[in-house]
């Protein structure tokens, strides 16, 4: 039998890469700021660039001041404020739903609710590429599940339409984390349509919200189609919105189910009021001219970065498709992505690098976040850097 110190050591070992955690000496929007170093900082899903507004800081400091720093309990006990049921009503009105449930974290959500949506009736069929947290979720639930990719869409109806007696969730994301936007929302929007009794569709748009179209409504919209058209919208407060925690807009029935069973909820210390409080004033901006004004920057500099990669021919996974502030690199190798990172430090550029397993090994990716803060001439030189780097 082999020892704990043994098993770690041929764990650690057999990882392909180590990763590096870089500690930030202090938050700016723009730049990245490490060892005193101001590095262009495409990196972040701040994506409005607001995470320092003072609306946020100012409604964060007053809330401290009323509340103190913790909640002081789980929702169900002590935990609740008059901050996160105004936050809570504030999401689903601006986003178009009945009601809205917040939890700690994205990630926290998505890991449990899928035991409370799911009997030995129902089978999940998800998208491949869904979050780490979605699948954790999915395998604790013991529920039958399927994963599937955008050419096997179309089989996925067919054997759904082959069970009607059985109930089945559709769950995929308006914008992937490492691979930018979901291509056929339409196709689920239709299908769900046609089968509204025994198919609940679920969007995870955690990068869309508050990101992308005119009103910050996320991916649907700016496809042109309906959030209404989909049974549970799932969102994260720490994204666009720049502050912290998850939550999960629906119908009533469905929240109020998942707040008495929900174990992330209930066995949780909930979300100290104060960062409701900052949430709160987050949103309000973010639902305002002030947040459209953001996106539209948004949108200009997304535009301007695709421009510049045709320009100076950079292999941009789909350049022409992919809408969100995710842009990638797509490689065949570690050593090409590790080359073009390296690069890009010296001359003061933080990009992501990506690499097995949060992808597949032959797939490491360069990951550019792009954000309302970003000026045109710190896309101008992300670009030329990408092209001298991969180039030499």
């Amino acid at each position: 039998m082999h020892s704990w110190n043994e098993w770690f050591k041929t764990k650690y070992n057999a990882l392909d890469t180590l990763k590096l955690r870089i500690a930030r000496d202090k938050y700016h929007s723009r730049f990245f700021i490490h060892d005193n170093i101001n590095y262009l900082n495409f990196i972040s899903n701040d994506y409005l660039g607001i995470a320092k507004h003072e609306n946020l800081v100012d409604a964060l400091k007053s809330g401290v001041d009323q509340h103190g720093v913790g909640s002081t309990g789980a929702p169900n006990l002590s935990g609740l404020s008059v901050e996160h049921e105004t936050l809570s009503a504030q999401l689903a009105s601006w986003l178009g739903f009945e009601s809205c449930l917040l939890f700690n974290t994205g990630f926290q959500l998505n890991s449990s609710i899928f035991s409370q949506l799911t009997d030995e009736n129902t089978i999940v069929w998800f998208d491949r590429r869904c979050h780490a947290s979605h699948i954790d979720g999915i395998r604790l639930s013991q529920v039958k599940f399927y994963s599937f990719s955008d050419n096997t869409l179309n089989n996925v109806f067919k054997r759904i339409n082959a069970l009607p007696e059985k109930r089945h969730i559709i769950l995929t994301e308006g914008t992937f984390s490492m691979d930018g936007t979901c291509l056929y929302l339409d196709k689920l929007l239709k299908f769900k349509s046609e089968n509204p009794n025994n198919v609940l569709l679920i969007v995870d748009d955690a990068h869309g919200i508050g990101t992308l179209g005119s009103n910050g409504y996320g991916t649907l919209e700016q496809l042109g189609l309906p959030l209404s058209g989909i049974d549970i919208l799932i969102g994260t407060l720490g994204k666009a919105i720049a502050t912290f925690g998850g939550f999960v807009c629906s119908k009533y029935n469905i929240i109020d189910y998942l707040k008495q069973t929900a174990r992330g909820v209930i066995f949780s210390t909930n979300i100290p009021p104060a960062i409701a409080s900052s949430s709160i004033a987050s949103v309000a901006l973010v639902a305002t001219d002030t947040g459209t004004k953001l996106r539209y920057t948004l949108t200009q500099n997304i535009n301007y970065f695709l421009e510049l990669c045709s320009q100076y021919n950079l292999p941009v996974y789909n350049n022409t498709l992919n809408i969100s502030p995710i842009q990638l690199l797509i490689f065949d190798n570690e050593d090409t992505t590790t080359h073009i990172f390296n690069e890009l430090r010296t001359k003061h550029i933080r990009v992501g690098k990506i690499s097995y397993p949060t992808v597949k090994k032959n797939a490491p990716r360069i990951r550019i976040s792009l954000t309302a803060a970003n000026t045109r001439a710190d896309i101008e030189t992300l670009c030329e850097a990408l092209a001298k780097a991969i180039t030499c």
